[in-house]
């Protein structure tokens, strides 16, 4: 069907203007029994129109590949910031346990059992645990 549109917007081109005096290059093929003569301009749009669709297609498929790039690329950037924010806020939450366990341990009313002393202890150990591996990831890194 293409190859037919070209044709004949080829022929039309043709009647209006005469290739005298100008050397062409004709390649021959065979239709039915008659030999017909194919131009270079016939050439040149059979092979350019189907590798400028083609090449289209493929900016196209390239344009969404690297939207999606971005997107994704964007959407890390979030997840990493959340990541930062989370550490800080259990940071946080391990220390306001602290204060708070140590501010309770110093009324004298307050009587604290072991569970008290146990639980903070524990947060100390878990909160340095937490440092130190965070320290070593950011080592890890860098190298």
């Amino acid at each position: 069907l293409i190859y037919c549109l070209m044709h004949n917007f080829i022929e039309r081109i043709k009647s209006k203007r005469t290739l005298k005096g100008r050397r062409s290059f004709y390649i021959y093929k065979l239709k039915g029994k008659k030999v017909k003569k194919v131009g270079v301009l016939e050439i040149i749009f059979a092979v350019g129109v189907p590798s400028g669709i083609t090449a289209f297609c493929f900016w196209l498929l390239e344009h969404k590949l690297d939207k999606r790039e971005e997107e994704r690329e964007k959407k890390e950037k979030i997840r990493e910031q959340q990541e930062v924010l989370m550490v800080k806020s259990i940071g946080a939450a391990l220390a306001l346990g602290e204060a708070t366990a140590e501010a309770v341990a110093r009324i004298p009313d307050a009587h604290c059992n072991g569970d008290m002393h146990a639980a903070l202890e524990y947060a100390r150990k878990i909160k340095h645990e937490q440092k130190d591996f965070l320290t070593q990831q950011s080592i890890e890194a860098i190298f």
